[in-house]
């Protein structure tokens, strides 16, 4: 069987409404929406313009460069549409947001510093996000997040992302 997960939040309370943690509890207990890390993918770039015009005292309507690809260290950062061009030249910062633009939220954490999202994910309600994060719990001093964060490549737990939302809703 398949099985997933699904919160419900109230973002003035921040109480939990629904809770879905999987598919039959007979089957497992284990809780997807307060226990699985999943990656949130573009979810998670809010908490990275939050702190890039927290950082840099920017706001919504800044621009910058929108050049699909990107690459960094040998990796291409693309924008996720079909067609082309793949690219919007200048962008503001709202417009890359609601478009989901990779690009626009790479820089805006790289401009911003991958310390600093982690820290405004913190404030948000994220409680998985750390530098050396292991889900395992075992020692690995190695894993860390690098700019990749911006596009979701973090292990986060659904309930984190709902507080997040939540506080995001609530102005805080």
């Amino acid at each position: 069987e398949i099985s997933g997960a699904i919160l419900a939040m109230d973002p003035l309370t921040g109480r939990i409404l629904a809770e879905v943690g999987g598919f039959s509890y007979d089957q497992s207990q284990f809780n997807r929406a307060t226990q699985a890390l999943r990656q949130p993918g573009s979810s998670f770039k809010p908490a990275v313009y939050l702190t890039w015009f927290d950082q840099l005292n920017k706001t919504p309507m800044n621009i910058f460069w929108d050049t699909s690809p990107l690459t960094v260290e040998g990796t291409a950062i693309t924008n996720p549409r079909s067609g082309e061009p793949k690219s919007e030249g200048l962008i503001s910062a709202r417009a890359a947001l609601g478009g989901s633009q990779n690009v626009g939220a790479f820089r805006a954490a790289q401009e911003a510093g991958v310390d600093n999202v982690i820290a405004m994910a913190k404030k948000l309600g994220i409680t998985t996000l750390e530098q050396n994060f292991d889900p395992t719990f075992h020692s690995h001093p190695d894993i860390s997040y690098g700019a990749s964060i911006a596009t979701g490549g973090a292990n986060i737990r659904a309930i984190d992302m709902a507080y997040m939302n939540a506080t995001i809703a609530n102005m805080g």
